[in-house]
């Protein structure tokens, strides 16, 4: 039975962590990030991949920094065969890659070299790219530029958002970590070098990335919209206010007016005018401080008081 550490956090993660549970493999540690303070009493949350860890009865880890720390040692005196990584968001030492007997992988989202970086899923999105896909790849000193082991690919559908999106290659992942561990460990696979050429990079998503400007063209929106949604969500200013979008679609009719401002408002629509002079029609929102609403509800309530032509700040003042 092979021995695997297994470092992720988020959602994505789970279900290769699952797939392993379900493998023969003995899992001799799960390392995750601390918990972190949530919401507006900041309550100490656990990781997905601890909750998911702690119900399945794995022994977890979580160092605030892992290079140098107690518990890089403890699991380098493990000597794993696998070390394997999803969505971490730590860098891993070369000592500590080192260690892993049978190889250090990655499961990245994303078809490398295409969107390396901490939010590959995000940057295709936003890119309006028609694919995506999972990489399992050899974990080297540079991020995410180790050869490939294995790597499928999915379509993006239009209405694919951040979270379908994340549900979609998860389960990619799981799938290929059942399938394609035992040929790894094995040797059963072809090394693929990266070409540097084809490099491209989403790096993690800056407060100003969540900031929506309708002097873009409509595509460029949307697919903002669509890379942010549900979390953190994209959002404009009404009044001092973020109103947050969660979901939109594109009027294709040109119109006439200035980018930013309403074009069309009754009880049941609310349309803005992006850079490109096509409509930006608005179908989930969320006020600042309130809950998600179907547009509807939105102008049923305080949206009441909008009216054509009133414009949306979409860029921060210096």
């Amino acid at each position: 039975m092979k021995k695997i550490v297994f470092l992720g956090t988020p959602t994505f993660a789970v279900k290769v962590l699952a797939a392993l549970v379900s493998g023969d493999y003995q899992i001799v540690a799960v390392v995750t990030q601390p918990d972190k303070a949530v919401g507006r009493k900041k309550r100490l949350t656990a990781s997905p991949v601890k909750n998911f860890a702690q119900k399945n009865d794995l022994p977890v880890l979580q160092p605030r920094k892992l290079s140098g720390s107690i518990e890089e040692s403890q699991i380098i005196a493990a000597k794993p065969d696998l070390i394997i990584t999803a969505a971490f968001g730590q860098f891993l030492s070369n000592e500590l890659l080192a260690s892993a007997k049978i190889a250090a992988i990655n499961f990245h989202a994303s078809l490398l070299p295409k969107y390396r970086g901490a939010a590959p899923i995000q940057g295709a999105l936003r890119d309006g790219a028609n694919f995506s896909g999972i990489t399992i790849m050899e974990m080297v000193a540079k991020m995410d530029a180790g050869d490939i082991f294995f790597q499928e690919k999915i379509a993006i559908d239009p209405e694919d958002n951040l979270e379908s999106l994340t549900e979609k290659l998860s389960n990619l992942a799981q799938k290929m970590a059942v399938k394609d561990l035992p040929l790894l460990i094995k040797g059963e696979f072809k090394r693929q070098i990266q070409d540097p050429k084809l490099v491209t990079f989403a790096p993690s998503i800056k407060p100003e990335d969540e900031q929506l400007n309708f002097q873009q063209d409509s595509n460029q929106i949307i697919n903002q919209i669509r890379s942010l949604s549900p979390n953190p969500g994209a959002y404009f200013l009404h009044q001092g206010e973020r109103i947050k979008i969660f979901k939109a679609e594109i009027m294709n009719t040109k119109i006439d007016g200035i980018p930013g401002s309403i074009y069309l408002k009754n009880k049941k629509q609310l349309g803005i005018i992006a850079g490109d002079h096509k409509g930006i029609l608005i179908s989930q929102l969320q006020i600042q401080g309130g809950k998600p609403l179907l547009i509807q509800d939105f102008l049923n309530g305080v949206g009441r008081s909008l009216k054509i032509g009133d414009q949306f700040v979409t860029t921060t003042t210096a």
